[in-house]
């Protein structure tokens, strides 16, 4: 299944619905199965974003979680506001898909499927009482196991560090669950799954923070109808007063102080129109005998666009050369095409791309959206890969483009 991610503050969130999450949740269970790779699902709330980004500059923020984030398999909006942001750029994410929510539909389906999950973190009887809930719920429900750790989040070469890491990971491991909930709280859960994950044998880890809590009964939650308004946030804090107060301010303050940016370029600087020009691709020799692949970008750009884009990339293989982006023309792109894009630049297999003719408008565009730091600007030698203009510019599709090498 494609990601349909939209970039939130410089997060990539999938926009699926409940259901949606749940499938692509299994489905990774049999890329596991291709390639033994563990997958990780996060399930962010404006505290997992303020807590990245701090008031939007480098030295407030945690680029560590920011990363954490970025590399995450799927990335689901566990808070309302999240999806109101999502909304300031276009379409927006079809719904909430909140951890509390999660967890209860995976068990479910794991007691049809024949799956077993288990439980990481939270209080050692919470979670033992959320197992119990959910086993009465749904009938089949296998429990790989439960523990309830305190993890280090020290240097992870510490060899006590490393001892215990290897200890907890070797337990999970044995067990054979097909889903790991882990719930150390943000960042901690996140941070562990990093270091660990090369040597994870579970499917799919999920972070779910305090969801065990919400599951046992210890933390209520709000009635139906604020949850869907977004309010759960006001009755949470009427339970809590004293411990929430502080936290939800200073999250408040800072969430406000990173969409502003967003409300500025709503109106302009997202186009969700359909259509899009041709797109040429050119190899450019390089005088070592290595070659450039120079994409230049059309005047608009869609969702169906940046898919030709990454399967043409994908596909170069630069010996020693560079994939570059000519940014000279692009003036409207489409919420889905951005997250696509930002994707493509960031995958773990991706060849390095560079920008060229990126212009002011567009750069303040990607601060806007916190994304700036992924699309490094060409400075040496960009004329020499845009002065080429071997396609006409009425070509009449993509397809009729021709490559050449100079």
């Amino acid at each position: 299944m494609d990601r349909p991610a939209l970039i939130i503050l410089g997060i990539p969130i999938d926009n699926f619905n409940m259901t949606e999450t749940v499938e692509r949740t299994f489905a990774m269970m049999e890329d596991f199965a291709r390639d033994g790779r563990s997958r990780y699902v996060a399930t962010v709330n404006v505290d997992f974003v303020v807590n990245a980004l701090g008031w939007g500059d480098t030295s407030s923020g945690d680029a560590k979680l920011l990363s954490a984030l970025r590399n995450a398999d799927m990335v689901v909006a566990d808070g309302m506001p999240v999806v109101w942001c999502s909304r300031l750029s276009g379409k927006g994410l079809k719904e909430r898909v909140t951890g509390a929510d999660l967890a209860p539909r995976l068990a479910e389906a794991a007691s049809r499927k024949n799956k077993k999950i288990y439980f990481l973190g939270g209080r050692e009887e919470t979670s033992q009482k959320a197992i119990e809930i959910l086993k009465g719920r749904y009938p089949g429900f296998q429990v790989a196991g439960a523990s309830s750790p305190w993890v280090e989040m020290g240097n992870p070469k510490d060899p006590a560090v490393r001892e215990a890491d290897d200890a907890l990971v070797e337990t999970v491991n044995k067990s054979g669950a097909d889903i790991l909930l882990i719930a150390f709280g943000n960042p901690k859960q996140e941070f562990w799954f990093e270091r660990v994950k090369d040597r994870l044998k579970v499917p799919v880890s999920i972070g779910v923070g305090g969801t065990f809590e919400f599951i046992a009964g210890n933390v209520s939650r709000a009635p139906r109808w604020m949850q869907k308004v977004g309010l759960e946030w006001i009755y949470r804090l009427s339970q809590e007063p004293k411990r929430l107060v502080k936290r939800y301010t200073m999250d408040l303050l800072k969430f406000v102080n990173l969409i502003a940016p967003l409300v500025f370029y709503r109106f302009f600087s997202f186009s969700d129109g359909n259509g899009c020009g041709p797109i040429a691709f050119e190899e450019i020799g390089n005088p070592g005998g290595s070659y450039d692949l120079a994409v230049k970008f059309p005047e608009r750009l869609d969702s169906s666009s940046v898919d030709e884009i990454r399967d043409k990339t994908q596909t170069f293989s630069p010996e020693g050369g560079r994939v570059v982006w000519d940014w000279k023309s692009l003036k409207h792109i489409s919420q889905e095409a951005l997250g696509k894009l930002f994707l493509l630049a960031t995958s773990s297999n991706k060849i390095p791309v560079q920008i060229i003719n990126k212009s002011e408008k567009l750069s303040s565009l990607l601060k806007a959206h916190r994304i700036d730091d992924v699309f490094e600007e060409l400075t040496q030698d960009p004329d020499r890969l845009a002065s080429s203009d071997t396609v006409p510019a009425d070509a009449p599709d993509s397809a009729s483009l021709k490559y050449s090498k100079a």
